[in-house]
């Protein structure tokens, strides 16, 4: 009987021990399975993370965005490029304005041709008439400086230095400058037209001239008997002046001390007064 009891005790104790290995290994097992599942979960949740990673990525550097941020600085530059653009223009507008004011009583007027260009005339006129208008086209560069497109000026006048010399540094005298040249040029010619014309019956022959006057060459009877003559050179050094810097008389061998006196004083009247005036005091 006891050994039956101590059987069934022993039996019981097996089953309970069974019973809690089971248990233990049922536990275990839904352990590992769970660490499995949040294993997965894990593993899942790293897959999220890269696609998440990828999808910002297109979102930050796909075409429509890199479009967008190249449309943009484009944009930007066009704003700076357009305060440039104002700010030449501005600057292009004050130089045509500096030069607009105060130059139509000195014979200079200034229009505009476009935003570029401007255009000078140059008005000429010999006693109180005016006479031929000369031009000259200015392009209007980045920062206000100027260079001469076109003209209608004579050759005579030096514009290639003056050009170099006075045309951005002081526009103002460049354009002054320019029309002494233009009115001294017309006044020699009106002085050696006029002369022609009011005094040709005293010449031996007509006179003789420079294309700008620079030169003239009169062969002048000394009385009325026109035997003699006297021949008169005129030389202009400068062609800024109306009046010689240089006369030249060549008398005739059997002249009078009294007419050689007479025509001396002419040379030196001659650089004082205009040809016509002298001529018509003599």
């Amino acid at each position: 009987m006891v050994g039956n009891g101590q059987a069934k005790g022993s039996l019981h104790n097996l089953q309970r021990l069974e019973i809690l290995a089971n248990k233990l290994c049922e536990e275990e097992g839904q352990k590992i399975k769970e660490i499995d599942e949040i294993n997965q979960l894990k593993e899942r949740l790293r897959e999220l993370k890269e696609t998440r990673r990828r999808l910002n990525e297109q979102l930050e550097f796909g075409p429509k965005q890199v479009l967008h941020r190249v449309i943009k600085k484009k944009a930007n530059r066009k704003v700076k490029g357009q305060k440039i653009l104002q700010a030449l223009k501005l600057a292009k507008l004050r130089k045509q304005q500096e030069l607009f004011k105060g130059y139509r009583l000195t014979g200079i007027s200034v229009t505009a041709v476009n935003d570029n260009r401007i255009r000078v005339c140059f008005d000429t006129c010999y006693c109180a008439e005016y006479h031929e208008s000369f031009y000259m086209e200015l392009n209007i560069k980045n920062h206000g400086v100027f260079s001469v497109y076109r003209h209608t000026l004579p050759y005579f006048i030096p514009l290639q230095s003056l050009i170099d010399d006075k045309l951005n540094e002081n526009t103002k005298d460049f354009l002054i400058t320019i029309s002494r040249y233009l009115i001294a040029y017309v006044a020699r010619r009106g002085q050696t037209y006029k002369t022609q014309e009011k005094f040709g019956n005293r010449f031996s022959e007509k006179p003789l001239y420079s294309n700008a006057f620079d030169f003239v060459e009169l062969n002048l009877y000394t009385d009325d008997t026109e035997e003699n003559t006297v021949k008169i050179k005129l030389l202009y050094d400068d062609l800024l002046e109306h009046l010689p810097t240089r006369v030249s008389l060549v008398l005739p061998d059997d002249c009078p001390a009294k007419m050689s006196q007479r025509l001396k004083k002419l040379k030196n009247l001659l650089q004082t007064k205009p040809l016509p005036d002298v001529l018509g005091d003599m």
